[in-house]
């Protein structure tokens, strides 16, 4: 008798220090997901971070959904939330990590998406709708989609696609 596969497990990662600690565990997710493209590749996000985070967002805003079935990452999203307007309350938007600089600096990421593990995609957009139904956004911005990106699916009932 074949065991069942354990849950999906869903975690939001809110500082760089436990981003770092997924280094490993992204290079091999990227290396698997058929959604992998340069601009989803970990370094290329860590250094975006690095050298527009400060100017794109406020401290804490880091907000990459990670997915794991058991000990497994099996998706991730790479979101951050940015306030904009005055104050401490204002829109609140959530983007891809690697979005959301100045037009004059813009680096311009094509296909940003959800990495996942083949046949995990619709799992993991399920964690993805949970997660959003969870947070506090006004706005979603998930510029760059590719036609054939998973999260389409989550449709109009979001708004903002």
């Amino acid at each position: 008798m074949t065991e069942p596969a354990p849950p999906l497990t869903a975690h939001v990662v809110r500082t760089d220090a436990e981003w770092d600690a997924l280094r490993a565990e992204w290079a091999a997710l990227f290396a698997a997901s058929p959604r992998a493209v340069p601009p989803l590749h970990f370094d290329w996000l860590r250094t975006w971070w690095r050298v527009y985070g400060p100017h794109c967002a406020r401290p804490g805003s880091l907000r990459i959904l990670t997915v794991r079935r058991g000990p497994e990452l099996v998706g991730v999203l790479p979101l951050y939330l940015q306030v904009t307007g005055p104050g401490p309350v204002g829109l609140r938007r959530l983007r891809f990590v690697s979005t959301g600089e100045a037009r004059a600096e813009e680096v311009c990421p094509d296909y940003l998406d959800l990495l996942h593990r083949p046949g995990d995609e619709a799992a993991c957009v399920e964690a993805v709708r949970a997660f959003l139904s969870e947070t506090r956004w006004d706005e979603l911005d998930l510029s760059d989609l590719s036609e054939a990106s998973p999260l389409l699916s989550l449709g109009g009932s979001l708004g903002g696609l």
